[in-house]
């Protein structure tokens, strides 16, 4: 598992509070065999992170698993892996210190972290804002 945080109480269960020192994350991935594939598991019963490793052995899941990869065809190129930076994310990280700023944008893009490589910003609001906004109120108005 991870390495314990402070754990807040919510209405609809806990969650780990990231501050200057700590951040929820995981251990790096590290070597996996030819068809194993490691698996992160939260539990309301206190799992955070918690790291499996399974097998995707014909024997082990009564067949019916098959992935394969065709590395001689390629359909797109992936220019990196991140999330969402909303502004509810913004309104968050600002109201910590720079320390823990630095702290949660580590545990996401760093060497040491999820090591994400992008970050999308959503046009206008989204789901998780505080408000419903767009950057072009106008009907119809393609061109903006």
């Amino acid at each position: 598992g991870s390495t314990s945080c402070e754990l807040v109480s919510l209405d609809h269960g806990s969650a780990c509070r990231c501050n200057a020192s700590f951040c929820d994350t995981i251990a790096p991935l590290g070597e996996l065999g030819d068809t194993d594939v490691a698996v992160y598991s939260t539990s309301e019963s206190g799992d955070r992170l918690a790291r499996t490793t399974t097998s995707f052995e014909e024997a082990s899941n009564d067949g019916w698993q098959h992935i394969s990869f065709d590395v001689s065809t390629t359909y797109q190129t992936i220019k990196g892996f991140g999330g969402a930076i909303t502004d509810a994310v913004a309104l968050n990280l600002r109201e910590m210190s720079d320390a823990a700023q630095q702290t949660i944008l580590d545990s996401y893009y760093s060497a040491d972290g999820l090591q994400y490589s992008v970050g999308r910003v959503p046009i206008a609001s989204c789901d998780f804002s505080t408000s419903v906004y767009s950057y072009d109120e106008v009907a119809f108005d393609y061109d903006l």
